[in-house]
Parts: C-alpha cells; sequence; structure tokens
C-alpha cells in the first residue's frame, strides 16, 4: 500500500457582490503530506486573510462538514480561536476502530455574515505498517508506535515481537492477518490510586490485538513481582511463571498489564490460561478476528486562506 497522505485544498471566497475562485499553496502540507493521520487525532485548518480579519467574535462564524468519505472517522468540526486572535476549523477525529486506512474526504464550509470560505479536504486516517520479510519464516520485528501495524507474509510460520525493553511476544503464524500491536506505558490512573504504596509498572496494547494461535509472552519484571491483567475496569491476577527475568504467560490476545511489587488490593483470583500453541486456533477468542482500534494524537496545521483583492 502507498504510505502517502493526500491533501488538497481549494478555496472560494465570496462577497456580496462577487465570487473569487482562488488556488493557494499551503504553509506546512508539504510535511503533512509525508503521514497518515492517526485516529483520534486534532486537524487544524487555518481561517487567514481578510475572512479572519473581518471576524472579532466566535460565534460569528459557522462551519459545515459535507462528506463524500469518511463521515463516521470525525468526531466534531468547529470554529477555534488562539491565544494570538488567529481562527481555525479545528477537525476531531473519533479514537475509531481502524487498521487498514480509510479515505476522509469532505467540503468544509465557513460562513460569517453573507460571506463564505470553502476548502476541501482530502485524507487518509489509520496507521502506518510494517511488513515483515516474506523471505524469513521466523520473523524477528521490533514494535515501532509509528507504524504499529504488522503486516506478515504467508511464507512467515512464527514471529518474536519485540517491545522494547518491556516485553517479548512469541507466536505461531499461519496467513495471520494484520495486528495493531500499538502499546502505551502510561499509567492507569484508577489503579494508581487503588493502590499508592505499590511499585507499579503499565503495559496496554491498545488494539487488543488477537492472534491465530496462542503464543508466549513475557514481560520483563523483578522476581517477586506480581502479574494482572486490567480490562473493564477489573484487575485479574495472571498465573504467570518467572524466569530469564521474566514473568511468562500463555495467551492469543494481548491487552492491558500492571506488574507490581506486591499483591493489589481488589484483584479478582488467577484465570486460568489458554491451551498453549498447538491448541485449537483462536482458542480465547472464539475466532480468527483482529479488533481494528485507533489511538494517538497529532496535531496537524493547513492554512485555509482567503486572499484580498478577489
Amino acid at each position: 500500500m502507498k504510505k502517502l497522505l493526500g491533501f488538497s485544498l481549494a478555496v472560494l471566497f465570496c462577497l456580496a457582490a462577487s465570487v473569487c475562485a482562488l488556488a493557494i499553496d499551503l504553509d506546512g502540507v508539504d510535511d503533512f503530506n509525508d503521514y497518515i493521520v492517526e485516529p483520534g487525532s486534532v486537524i487544524d485548518l487555518e481561517i487567514g486573510g481578510d475572512f479572519n480579519e473581518k471576524i472579532n467574535q466566535r460565534g460569528q462564524m459557522r462551519v459545515k462538514m459535507d462528506y463524500d468519505h469518511g463521515k463516521s472517522l470525525v468526531k466534531s468540526a468547529s470554529i477555534y480561536r488562539d491565544d494570538d486572535g488567529d481562527y481555525y476549523v479545528r477537525i476531531r477525529l473519533e479514537d475509531a476502530d481502524i487498521l487498514s486506512p480509510k479515505e476522509l474526504q469532505a467540503t468544509v464550509t465557513v460562513t460569517s455574515s453573507g460571506n463564505t470560505v470553502e476548502g476541501y479536504i482530502d485524507t487518509l486516517v489509520g496507521y502506518q505498517e510494517t511488513y515483515a520479510d516474506s523471505y524469513d519464516r521466523e520473523v524477528s520485528l521490533t514494535v515501532k508506535n509509528d507504524s504499529p501495524v504488522i503486516v506478515f507474509d504467508e511464507y512467515n510460520t512464527s514471529a518474536s515481537l519485540y517491545i522494547l525493553d518491556e516485553a517479548l511476544f512469541t507466536v505461531k503464524l499461519t496467513d495471520q492477518d494484520p495486528v495493531n500491536m500499538k502499546y502505551s506505558t502510561e499509567m492507569i490512573k484508577e489503579v494508581e490510586m487503588a493502590n499508592e504504596n505499590a511499585e507499579l509498572r503499565y503495559l496496554t496494547f491498545e488494539a487488543s490485538p488477537v492472534f491465530d494461535y496462542v503464543g508466549i509472552m513475557k514481560i520483563y519484571a523483578e522476581k517477586g513481582s506480581w502479574l494482572y491483567q486490567y480490562s473493564g475496569s477489573k484487575l485479574t491476577q495472571i498465573p504467570a511463571s518467572y524466569s530469564g527475568g521474566a514473568l511468562t504467560f500463555r495467551t492469543d490476545a494481548l491487552g492491558s498489564y500492571v506488574i507490581s511489587d506486591r499483591a493489589l488490593s481488589g484483584a479478582s483470583a488467577a484465570a486460568p490460561q489458554p491451551e498453549a500453541e498447538g491448541g485449537a486456533v483462536g482458542s480465547s477468542s472464539g475466532g480468527k478476528v483482529n479488533p481494528e482500534t485507533g489511538f494517538g494524537v497529532v496535531a496537524a496545521a493547513a492554512a485555509l486562506a482567503a486572499l484580498a483583492g478577489c
């Protein structure tokens, strides 16, 4: 798949007595075009020129989005004014369930007191992809948050996926669908507040990726550490073994993990582990399913300028 972000903006500036169609150059678009916009991002389009100068109050502007594709990708579109008094159309994207990039194409219209400025946004929403080497039967990859969607080749028979110095997941492959391995080590506020005396670490796979086979997950930790899974605001102890400096357990679905130096209050009893690698495909998830998700915040700015002197 071609990893480019298409972004074009045509501008119309309308006055009471005339209408002008103008093609403009956009500040920052060259850099912006190198990326796919991630779900949950904010896109700011500057409203420039005389149109901006004539408006002194936020309430005087109205924005409307007419979609050709991707309406479900957008959470909201509103007028935003920064500290310098400049106005923007602020488009907030949904933190949506996306694995393969999706098109967002829409006409953006801003009106005020009979004046109108229009632009067209044409972009992709999703994540960059990492492709496993088609010549390697045993794939070894380091998970990268800037390209977290891993696309396997039909020739690949196993994968070792390294998550920095935090963890290693090893799993068998047979025509495995792409998986979104985006992860975070940010604290979970509810767990932190309920266990103030504990030393806690966190590892969360935001997309909850599911594999066809049960694999081996190793999360590096000090000896004597406790391991929990956090789901639906509940902690469940994981019956992990300890060897080689890591807490080890079997799973085909990666979620949110809490590593603690002591037992945590309010946690449920240990859940049984799924079958080993030779077990049924999708044994703990009910089938070959890869939940698609989005995560991340990226601010992108492009000018939606109205030129004077039509």
